[in-house]
């Protein structure tokens, strides 16, 4: 044990622990004496930043080593418990990333660790520490407004990953996730105000289909009953205009906190008669809201300027909590968001989940079980590539079972299909997964997935994790399985602004990823689902990839161009470098760091790889799937642009 029963090691070097790191500069006491991640690059690069003298590659390295006394668990939360139990087991206090665990079960098991090794141990819900709510608090607490009645909170919040199309994200892998990694912030303040949460229900609004028959549950409303008032929450992602706030309705009056701005409000009587009342008290709020935005403008600007500390709600409620945890292990006194409190979110969170979705593997099953009999089974069958596989089958008579809608990792669906012995289970990925950036590079089957897919943009990094796990499995446990990667797919049902050619600001302009002159790998849609079609035939395949490329592989700037002479509109490709896509979005991420969002730093590799210079030789596809794309230029085109002439539409 170090003799600085102050030194603090962060376990995980991603985005979130910056943000841990700069607190901890300002928390008195502490100081940050490790860094631990198996990346040493990125390990070392936040270590310089903030001064920590130590790195490690794991936590038993940092617990052997006997230089610190405390740990802030920020791996991802799959890990927390296995993770966290190491530092508890040796007596150091550990502070976890929300949510505690991913499970009601991991939660008990983690708190009967703690109850045996005696080791304080917190969790970071740092929406708790919220100004806004701080503020809520103490007014309740000084009755300023009489007894609590009951809360009502409405989150409306935008999904950058949703956006993005970055489905391979942990939230959109199981339904349930979107609760852990969303619902609990919310859920968290709405314990801080009206209690702990005793029982709970939901009604949840219709899925959403994304990415080939996908279900995705947008919203619901959550009726709570907590220990000092009744609650509800109602919950919304995907949406456009970010808004969240709650509402705390007393006998004297009403409290208003707005989450994303920063601002408190409050309706009380005054002295005067009603109508007099209604004017005073209004223009009493629409004052004090003027004063707080105009002293955020002020913060805001003297923080960019360094003329005062980072002063930003998110920012302040992750310093408020990390402190506010270590003055609990210096004081020997309760933590405020202790396991149990994490832990009870969760539990409320699984209880929801239990009663508003269907579990994967449950839907797995019944797709497997409805496949009984039948040569196929097509699992997202109701989405674009999946409604021509399903018609080429039916027309070759193959008897087809078709699942819309199975959500689930692809390492869920990979040991349903072990589990139930199928034969040929086939995994469509796609080029993303590939680096793609390099104009002198020839693209096979065998081309691996990208070898530093951690400096890509999410979507292809957890596109190259998917083949390289499924291709492990092949090597461990035999899986059968055969990775088919589509280019840019295109045909009737699909986009003719496709985002393969570079950012649509309006359906007019686009802006290249790149000069928008080297060929991009176009696929007809058709031809994608009749190479899929033989895989699922053809013998000795088991275990390989395929790239799926057609031979009239048209420019951006040329598709562009026919494509605005088909629909006929005036339609313009832009072209860009690389290195100036970079500058702005250097620039756009500098702004949402100032403005407290935590995005990611923009990736060039990922850039680089969106232009797509790199050539596909798919002659491995051909021969052994029987392959014959439309490689004809004016066949392509009629197939994948004249379809947008208004008169064939």
């Amino acid at each position: 044990m170090s003799g600085n029963s102050k030194a603090v090691c962060l376990v995980g070097a991603g985005y979130i622990s910056d943000i841990h790191a700069e607190a901890l500069t300002k928390t008195p006491g502490v100081i940050l004496a490790a860094l631990v991640d198996p990346n040493q690059a990125a390990a070392s690069a936040l270590a310089r930043k903030w001064g920590a003298p130590h790195i490690f590659s794991t936590a038993e390295e940092a617990i052997a080593s006997g230089l610190v006394s405390r740990a802030h668990i920020l791996v991802p939360p799959h890990l927390h418990r296995q993770v966290a139990e190491k530092f508890i087991a040796a007596k150091i206090s550990v502070l976890i990333e929300k949510p505690v665990c991913v499970s009601r079960d991991e939660c008990h098991a983690l708190q009967a660790a703690i109850s045996s090794s005696g080791t304080p141990a917190g969790v970071n819900q740092n929406y708790v520490y919220h100004p806004v709510i701080l503020s809520m608090q103490e007014l309740l607490r000084r009755n300023r407004f009489g007894r609590l009645q009951y809360v009502h909170c409405i989150y409306n919040a935008p999904l950058r990953q949703l956006a993005a199309g970055q489905f391979g994200h942990r939230m959109f892998q199981q339904p349930g996730n979107i609760l852990l990694e969303q619902a609990v912030h919310p859920l968290s303040q709405i314990t801080a105000i009206a209690g702990h949460i005793q029982e709970v229900s939901a009604s949840a609004g219709k899925p959403v289909e994304i990415s080939s028959g996908m279900p995705f549950y947008d919203t619901a409303q959550f009726n709570l009953t907590c220990l000092h008032a009744p609650a509800q929450l109602s919950f919304a992602v995907e949406k456009n205009f970010p808004f969240w706030q709650l509402t705390a309705v007393c006998d004297d009056g009403v409290i208003v906190g707005d989450v994303v701005r920063n601002r408190l409000g409050a309706n009380a009587r005054t002295r005067w008669l009603e109508p007099a009342d209604y004017a005073v008290s209004g223009v009493k709020t629409a004052f004090g809201l003027a004063a707080q935005s105009a002293q955020g403008v002020m913060d805001c600007a003297l923080a960019m300027a360094r003329l005062k500390p980072r002063s930003d709600a998110f920012y302040k409620s992750m310093e408020a909590s990390i402190r506010a945890f270590h003055h609990a292990v210096d004081s020997g006194g309760p933590i405020r968001t202790d396991v149990a409190f994490g832990a009870r979110l969760v539990e409320v969170c699984e209880q929801i989940s239990a009663k508003w979705f269907e579990k994967p593997r449950a839907r797995l099953k019944k797709a497997v079980k409805s496949a009984q009999g039948c040569d196929v089974a097509v699992l997202g069958g109701t989405g674009f590539i999946g409604r021509y596989v399903v018609t080429q089958l039916v027309a070759s008579g193959k008897r087809v079972a078709v699942e819309a809608a199975v959500a689930g990792s692809a390492r869920t669906v990979a040991e349903a299909c072990l589990a139930s012995g199928t034969k040929r289970p086939l995994h469509i990925g796609t080029i993303a997964a590939l680096y793609l950036g390099d104009g002198k590079e020839i693209v096979t089957g065998a081309t691996p997935p990208d070898s530093q897919s951690e400096n890509r943009g999410d979507y292809a990094r957890s596109k190259a994790a998917a083949d390289r796990m499924l291709l492990q499995m092949h090597r461990d446990k035999k899986l059968p399985v055969v990775i088919l990667r589509p280019g840019v797919v295109v045909g009737e049902g699909s986009s003719p602004f496709h985002s393969g050619l570079g950012f649509f600001n309006n359906d007019q302009h686009c802006l290249g990823w790149n000069a928008g002159d080297n060929p991009l790998p176009f696929v007809l849609a058709d031809d994608v689902a009749a190479a899929i079609v033989s895989a699922c035939f053809v013998s000795g395949i088991e275990g390989k990839c395929y790239n799926l490329v057609g031979g009239a592989q048209l420019s951006a700037r040329n598709y562009i161009a026919e494509l605005g002479a088909a629909m006929p509109r005036p339609l313009y490709f832009h072209g860009q470098s690389a290195i100036k896509l970079q500058a702005v979005e250097i620039g756009k991420w500098l702004i949402k760091r100032a403005a407290g969002r935590r995005p990611g730093f923009p990736s060039y590799r990922d850039l680089l790889s969106r232009g797509m210079p790199a050539r596909f030789d798919c002659s491995d596809a051909r021969r052994d799937l029987n392959w014959c794309p439309i490689d004809d230029r004016q066949q392509f085109a009629a197939h994948a642009i004249k379809i947008f002439t208004p008169s064939t539409m």
